[in-house]
């Protein structure tokens, strides 16, 4: 139900906020297949289908630079000696999936060090919202788990974290996690000034 109700809101506040009508007409002009007729231009949206083309020709490159991979930010200039055929014939600039260009970029050991920090940033996020009974901070534990599971799902199909603003509101959320499971929050100012006051009678 909270789900359900998270998602009916998030439906109207976006709705009315950018419209309905604009997301609809974005989804229907992508289309899930390639057209037969390649033509390459300034702008075109890539199906889906080159999309995934694009992620599952990135898999080679990854088992022939498995240990530390290409080097961050280097994707782009190998992809073309791997990628096949079917993948139209125009300038990828990112793999359209984070996860597989990033254990191409940074390798098995860059990949999974940096995997189980998330893991384990929305591991403590979840043990906070279970244990606390701060209702901030639960709230705040809350919001970094819903922002970091959203970007996890983007970024299996598309290139959200290669863009800096959004690579660094992911750092964010990932702080926002370890402060809902280990910060204390402070008691209100009059509270702390009516127990000096007591100390300073006593």
């Amino acid at each position: 139900m909270l789900l359900t109700s998270l998602i009916a809101i998030d439906i109207f506040i976006v709705g009315s906020w950018f419209g309905v009508e604009q997301l609809a007409n974005r989804i229907e002009n992508t289309p899930l297949a390639r057209p037969t007729e390649v033509v390459v231009m300034a702008g075109t949206q890539q199906s889906v289908e080159q999309r995934l083309d694009a992620t599952s020709d990135t898999i080679p490159m990854v088992k022939d630079f498995p240990a530390v991979g290409v080097g961050l930010g280097s994707w782009y200039v190998l992809f073309p000696a791997y990628k096949g055929p079917e993948v139209m014939q125009g300038y990828f600039e990112y793999a359209h999936n984070d996860y597989i260009q990033f254990a191409a970029e940074v390798g098995v050991i860059g990949f999974a060090f940096v995997g189980g920090m998330v893991i384990w940033s929305f591991g403590v996020a979840l043990l906070a919202h279970a244990r606390r009974r701060d209702p901030l901070m639960r709230g705040v534990s809350f919001a970094a788990m819903m922002g970091i599971l959203a970007i996890m799902i983007h970024s299996s199909v598309d290139f959200n974290l290669q863009i800096p603003a959004n690579a660094v509101y992911f750092m964010v959320l990932l702080a926002l996690a370890w402060i809902s499971g280990y910060m204390r929050r402070l008691d209100h100012p009059a509270r702390v000034r009516e127990s000096v006051r007591h100390a300073h009678a006593s």
